[in-house]
């Protein structure tokens, strides 16, 4: 069932069963080293956002915002980030696939021929954009020579909080 404060924020109906069953990305392959359990831990994280809401969508509160790093270190870990809008979208130059991760492809939208299955089918821009600045202000989210990346520091921390939700 849609709640009221679902529909207000233009989130999809996405239940246990989504977060249970949605295919996955490519990106857990690059942390399968440091995180073997990448897959487990973003849906357990997905399941806590749900029980703490009612449905899965992300905002600017403490289970949203450790979604946000996760996503971005899971994005990093397999592709460069030069800049915000980077991020959060395909260059125009390209075509829109799943070759070249985006957020929009990762959480947000899907392609008809190749969806991931685990998305919310929208997102608040301002929530993430607010989540960039905090991080790059508070000096956890860094641009170095690899583009921009969470800091050592931030990336255990992550980890730590991640290991919560076993």
């Amino acid at each position: 069932m849609l709640t009221a404060a679902a529909a207000a924020s233009g989130c999809g109906p996405y239940d246990r069963r989504t977060i249970g069953r949605g295919r996955t990305r490519r990106a857990f392959r690059a942390v399968a080293d440091v995180l073997p359990d990448a897959d487990r831990r973003l849906r357990a994280l997905a399941e806590a956002v749900v029980h703490d809401k009612g449905f899965f969508a992300l905002h600017a509160d403490p289970r949203s915002l450790l979604m946000y790093d996760y996503l971005f270190w899971l994005f990093t870990s397999a592709d460069r980030v030069d800049s915000f809008e980077r991020y959060v979208r395909t260059p125009p130059q390209h075509e829109r696939s799943y070759a070249l991760p985006d957020y929009e492809l990762m959480i947000a939208f899907d392609l008809g021929s190749e969806p991931y299955g685990f998305r919310t089918g929208g997102y608040a821009p301002g929530f993430l954009e607010d989540w960039w600045s905090s991080r790059t202000a508070s000096g956890h989210l860094v641009e170095t020579t690899v583009g921009h990346r969470l800091t050592p520091a931030a990336v255990t921390t992550l980890l730590a909080e991640l290991a919560t939700l076993a």
